[in-house]
């Protein structure tokens, strides 16, 4: 079995953004003490549910939300619990979601003393107006320092995420973000079209009319503008959202994210978390407040789990890992899951691929530029 990624769920934020469709609430002290209470607990139920192999992990991911909103030292009792109850690769990947409103020197060097090694940095924007417009609580200026401080105390593993496609935003204040992002020079970029989804602020918004909904030939526009500029500078387009530095020495494609597109196990812990194992996925409850109670009484607050069989296995492969720009090795494929894939789409892909939104090179099945932009279209027949 390959080797599992852990992701712990901070559900804690200064302020909701407009598009933010995630379980996320207001810091609340009492609150967050009985959740991180709670993560603890699901962390130790979760690894003595676990054979030994299983729980030999590489990759911990602290997701949300807000991750830098909670005490440092909460952190540290986290990814100690880790340590002691799953089996941590020497050399495992580290990850921290933060806002740049939450960065000083003190607890970026407190992060590097806990052995967190890569930072993903939540900027969406480098145009004031347009972070205001969206929730954010941070500045263009304090997105830059942060870098500036990231550095300063040597992290040397950074992402940067953005959106493409805010309401109003023109492909000239596109072309800026992404120059300003260049110049910080990260090892990763997550650039993400805009999901206008129902409850959001957003969507609420568009709906009455006091914005409009962003046009998606504009969209594809900057998607265009996106990989030729990243591509150009010398980033890796490695997956439809994610652009990483490569050299003969290292990449710095996302470890943790990488097991979600490969079939790889991960465990999701904490408020609406998702995890994936022998063939099944499960979720947990999408209450904060039900999650604690049902770990207070429990240790567990799973609220579904789905078996997958053979069938809807490979269907799921198949479409995550056509969400990798390198596509999908059809004999390595059809020898792991005894599945022909040309043979068994065959008249779903002939017209796919005589419309060029999927090709065949090398051995290799993959999306086109053109088959990027319409993924949805294609990922509908595995559904």
């Amino acid at each position: 079995m390959s080797v599992a990624g852990l992701y712990l769920h901070i559900p804690f934020c200064h302020s909701k953004c407009t598009y933010c469709s995630f379980i996320t609430g207001s810091y609340e002290d009492l609150l967050v003490q009985r959740y991180l209470s709670a993560l603890l607990r699901e962390i130790t139920t979760t690894a003595n549910l676990l054979s030994p192999s299983a729980r030999k992990i590489d990759t911990i991911y602290f997701g949300g939300g807000t991750p830098s909103i909670i005490a440092p030292d909460w952190i540290e009792r986290l990814l100690n619990a880790c340590y002691q109850h799953f089996s941590v690769d020497a050399k495992a990947e580290i990850t921290i979601e933060i806002n740049p409103a939450d960065i000083n020197p003190e607890r970026l060097n407190y992060y590097r003393s806990l052995g967190i090694n890569r930072i993903s940095v939540g900027i969406q924007s480098f145009i004031d107006a347009q972070l205001k417009e969206i929730g954010r609580d941070h500045s263009a200026q304090q997105a830059k320092q942060a870098i500036v401080e990231l550095r300063k105390v040597g992290f040397n593993n950074i992402s940067l995420d953005l959106i493409a496609g805010l309401p109003n935003q023109t492909l000239e204040q596109w072309d800026y973000n992404l120059s300003n992002a260049l110049e910080l020079e990260p090892e990763h970029l997550s650039i993400y079209l805009l999901e206008i989804k129902e409850g959001t602020t957003l969507y609420a918004q568009i709906r009455s009319g006091r914005l409009e909904k962003p046009d998606e030939d504009l969209a594809a526009e900057m998607y265009d503008k996106l990989v030729n500029k990243l591509v150009g500078n010398g980033y890796q387009h490695y997956e439809i959202s994610n652009f990483a530095k490569v050299d003969s020495q290292t990449h710095f494609y996302s470890r943790h994210n990488t097991k979600y597109w490969l079939d790889v196990p991960y465990y999701g812990l904490g408020v609406s978390a998702h995890s994936y194992q022998d063939q099944a996925r499960y979720s947990n409850v999408k209450s904060t407040h039900t999650y604690i109670e049902k770990i207070e009484n429990s240790g567990q607050a799973i609220a579904e789990r789905i078996p997958l069989d053979n069938a809807e296995q490979i269907r799921e492969s198949i479409m995550l890992r056509l969400r990798l720009i390198e596509g999908i090795n059809l004999e390595e494929f059809q020898t792991r899951y005894n599945f022909d894939i040309m043979a068994n789409y065959k008249e779903a892909f002939s017209e796919l691929l005589e419309n060029k939104l999927l090709e065949i090179a090398n051995g290799y099945l993959r999306l086109t530029r053109q088959g990027i932009l319409f993924s949805n279209e294609v990922f509908v027949l595995f559904v």
